[in-house]
């Protein structure tokens, strides 16, 4: 304590034993008090402006609200990832196979179904033909969802791999195709997928093209990371003209990373959810064709595409330009 302030203290201690305030004109040690108290450390304290006071108020009111505000933020982050997880939870529940899908999970005279809980391996019953396919799913979709496609291509002569994700997302498992290669030594492949599974096989396809023949793309496209331009990879893309996910103001904006004689193929009134068979699948737009029409429609699309890769086809009715 300074000893100006000590005076100030002892000073109107001395005023208010007389009975008179220290600030007041009656007590004696009143002038004295008030410039000793003015050149106080705490002077400022008493004699500051009705402002101010104010201003020190507002100040503490601000910093009384942070902790409020910061609670509020809190619970509205929450609230959001509370959501957002009872969502994929959904999501995880709903894309589970549909009736087709697990109907075509059965073994066969045609088609040998085996499921090693990383990938379900669809093997013709009669001599295999040359590519293998591996296909990656779309989001958060079961690999069963995909059996009738791959049960319908196994039963054409080609072995189809069905990986499973890890979350059941094929960008989190880029390189589980590495996984079914390093099995199979003996084959080889061609990788695509359906929406964003196709994007997946992309990039893939982009950093290994040594690994493939090919790469498909069914409702989907390929992304900035995984151009193919100058791959020289042969490349098929399936599209449905009522798709209502992937629609074809997508698709097209992104056909500049893909080869020039890329194959193009249109479902005519095929829509995205029947790409697969799905329990359930968000809002979509309707399809003309039945879920039978379209499978039969993307799997003559994928055999015609695979006779012409091994040189057992002609070209007749491929497109090299999007529609």
């Amino acid at each position: 304590m300074g000893l100006g302030t000590a005076y100030s203290v002892c000073a109107i201690h001395a005023g208010r034993r007389k009975g008179h305030s220290a600030l007041s004109p009656h007590g004696r040690t009143s002038l004295k008090t008030l410039i000793l108290l003015e050149n106080a450390p705490f002077g400022h304290h008493i004699f500051r402006t009705g402002n101010e006071r104010k201003s020190r108020d507002e100040e503490r009111g601000v910093t009384m609200r942070k902790p409020f505000q910061m609670r509020r933020a809190a619970l509205r982050l929450g609230a959001v990832v509370l959501a957002g997880s009872a969502l994929i939870a959904a999501m995880y529940h709903l894309l589970e196979p549909g009736k087709r899908g697990l109907a075509a999970m059965k073994s066969d005279r045609l088609v040998r179904v085996t499921d090693n809980g990383r990938w379900i391996s669809m093997q013709p019953a009669g001599k295999a033909k040359e590519p293998s396919v591996i296909f990656y799913p779309g989001a958060f979709a079961d690999p069963r969802c995909y059996a009738e496609f791959g049960r319908r291509v196994a039963a054409a002569g080609h072995r189809v791999y069905l990986v499973d994700m890890p979350l059941r997302l094929s960008l989190l498992g880029l390189n589980r195709a590495l996984d079914v290669m390093a099995a199979q030594p003996g084959e080889s492949f061609v990788i695509g997928g359906h929406s964003l599974g196709g994007t997946a096989a992309v990039r893939f396809s982009s950093a290994h093209p040594e690994k493939v023949k090919g790469v498909f793309l069914i409702a989907s496209f390929a992304d900035k990371t995984g151009d193919l331009r100058a791959k020289k990879l042969p490349v098929l893309h399936i599209a449905a003209t009522n798709d209502g996910i992937v629609h074809a103001n997508l698709w097209r904006n992104h056909i500049g990373r893909l080869p020039a004689d890329t194959e193009y193929v249109s479902v005519k009134g095929g829509n995205h959810i029947q790409f697969g068979s799905y329990r359930w699948f968000p809002p979509d737009a309707p399809s003309s064709l039945t879920e039978a029409e379209q499978q039969e429609a993307v799997s003559a699309a994928m055999q015609d595409w695979l006779r012409r890769l091994t040189g057992g086809g002609d070209a007749a009715g491929r497109r090299t330009a999007a529609e």
